[in-house]
């Protein structure tokens, strides 16, 4: 993983300053893969007491749609909330502000190579099997095996951003 963060101001003066890592998880319309793996990276994140920023986009989604109905119950089964979630359009990322995009496909990483992303800043997540499949409309069981996968995934990113900082 590129060994790359940006300096981010606390909104009071009598906080230091501090080095962010922005991680940005990104499918075709943010109301499914991305913001489960978003929602499960900020969970570990937080467990491992890494201080990282963490959102979700979507090549093609709208702007403030709810997650979808089944993965809220998959990250619920998982004891996380992604309830409150509102998808974005990757045309609402400052781009450069991002450390690392988690690329569901190939597509959604060529996608942003093709808007000026450095190749080292893109992610393709289980790249080795083609990527994340896209669970959209189907059945609970399928965004169950999505989860699955997403989990696996996330717990290898926090990971490595550990092992990073552990070997400086």
């Amino acid at each position: 993983m590129p060994k790359q963060a940006k300096w981010m101001a606390f909104n009071s003066p009598s906080e230091a300053y501090t080095l962010i890592m922005h991680i940005c998880c990104v499918c075709t319309g943010n109301t499914c893969r991305s913001p489960m793996l978003a929602c499960l990276l900020k969970h570990l994140a937080a467990e491992a007491q890494l201080d990282i920023h963490v959102s979700s986009a979507g090549l093609a989604a709208g702007l403030g749609q709810a997650a979808s109905e089944h993965s809220v119950t998959c990250m619920q089964e998982r004891e996380l909330d992604l309830t409150d979630h509102q998808s974005t359009p990757i045309s609402q990322v400052d781009l450069a502000s991002v450390d690392q995009f988690h690329c569901m496909s190939e597509h959604h990483a060529f996608a942003l190579y093709d808007a000026g992303i450095p190749q080292e800043k893109l992610f393709i997540v289980n790249a080795a099997n083609g990527g994340v499949p896209d669970p959209y409309g189907g059945p609970l069981t399928i965004y169950q095996q999505t989860a699955s996968v997403l989990a696996g995934a996330a717990q290898d990113i926090i990971d490595a951003i550990k092992n990073e900082q552990a070997n400086g």
